[in-house]
């Protein structure tokens, strides 16, 4: 039983691929594996204003934001023509 404890801990103090990737690499990995929740949210934000056009601007935000499970800042992001990918 020690022995698989000192592989456990062995395998936590171990360096993960993932950490050895550049931040930029990362982040683009990131945006295309949710690229799909990205597209519902912007296409919620259009039904909501559609629907309610007397919404803020921040108040659809939000909305979308907590409906999405995306945070806020990462959803500006998201809606920034110049920083989306497509």
């Amino acid at each position: 039983m020690k022995s698989f404890k000192d592989h456990l801990v062995e395998a936590e103090d171990a360096i993960r691929f993932w950490d050895l990737l550049p931040s930029k690499v990362k982040h683009t990995i990131n945006r295309l594996l949710h690229k799909d929740k990205y597209k519902a949210a912007i296409k919620l934000k259009h039904a909501i204003h559609r629907k309610y056009p007397d919404y803020s601007e921040a108040k659809v935000l939000r909305l979308v934001s907590d409906f999405t499970h995306i945070k806020l800042k990462e959803l500006k992001k998201v809606l920034d023509r110049s920083t989306r990918y497509d």
